[in-house]
């Protein structure tokens, strides 16, 4: 067994391909081209991270896309973890941690500020027990028609505490995801819409975020029925025309988990949070 960094030309990618196979048998959306674009294509940077190689196989995986978070008031310089995976042969070994330390030490020397992700009830109890992630909270999920939440935005950036930093070259290639493109337009007052696909025909995941959206393709059909998957501070939103989706009837509900790389013990509280499909890798 050997570890190395995360690889981003198409060999490597290969190697991904072939372990995601196996860990998630039922997943469509790992192509060549999917991970070029997430890999290797984000303008904030390459994808970071540290793998465990047995003989020529890529045997577990730990990888973070680096971006920018506003917390506190303060950039910082994060890294979104994702498509963590070990393969079935070689669980229970440690390998997860191990990637993981790795990854978290070399992130802090290469100048990250930050580590986060959204994880599930199966992967929370080793992020918050083995490796020192805070469990921030539960996403919210709701569905309905028209503006999923409705957010009031002067009260959305006077209450925010941590959110995706966004700039127009870092938006532009989030929307260009070739296995699930998202739609943008511009609302009456000014605010960002997007939309994408979920796996429920009929039904399309909806964000909205505050300043240049790209190119508009609007306006969107406000009876469209769409799902919210995300957090937004409770007193900067309105739910009219939309349900909350009990736990029961999701598939695997998501919880933010949260690790600050300079100080290990800074906590974010879930109420201080604005998040959304955009900012994760849920479409």
């Amino acid at each position: 067994m050997r570890f190395e960094r995360v690889q981003t030309h198409d060999e490597g990618l290969r190697g991904y391909l072939a372990l995601f196979r196996a860990c998630f048998p039922k997943a469509t959306q790992y192509t060549l081209d999917y991970l070029r674009w997430m890999y290797r294509d984000n303008p904030e940077g390459a994808a970071f991270g540290h793998d465990a190689i047995d003989g020529d196989r890529v045997v577990a995986h730990f990888v973070g896309l680096p971006g920018r978070i506003m917390l506190a008031g303060e950039p910082r310089k994060s890294l979104l973890i994702l498509n963590v995976a070990t393969h079935p042969e070689h669980q229970r070994k440690g390998l997860f941690v191990d990637l993981a330390n790795r990854t978290r030490d070399a992130a802090r020397q290469a100048g990250f500020d930050l580590q986060f992700g959204v994880a599930n009830a199966l992967t929370i109890p080793g992020y918050r027990d083995k490796l020192g992630y805070q469990d921030v909270g539960g996403l919210d999920a709701r569905v309905g028609i028209g503006r999923v939440p409705r957010i009031d935005w002067p009260a959305a950036r006077a209450q925010t505490q941590f959110f995706r930093i966004w700039t127009p070259e870092s938006l532009n290639w989030r929307l260009r995801n070739p296995e699930n493109p998202v739609s943008a337009w511009k609302l009456s007052d000014g605010t960002a819409a997007f939309e994408a696909a979920t796996a429920y025909p009929g039904m399309r995941a909806y964000a909205e975020t505050q300043g240049n959206a790209g190119a508009a393709e609007g306006p969107s059909n406000l009876v469209t029925a769409r799902v919210f998957i995300g957090l937004v501070p409770p007193s900067a939103q309105s739910a009219r025309w939309s349900l909350p989706i009990p736990e029961t009837l999701r598939p695997s509900p998501l919880r933010l988990i949260f690790l600050d790389l300079r100080q290990p013990t800074n906590r974010v509280r879930k109420e201080d949070v604005l998040l959304s499909f955009l900012d994760f890798d849920a479409f």
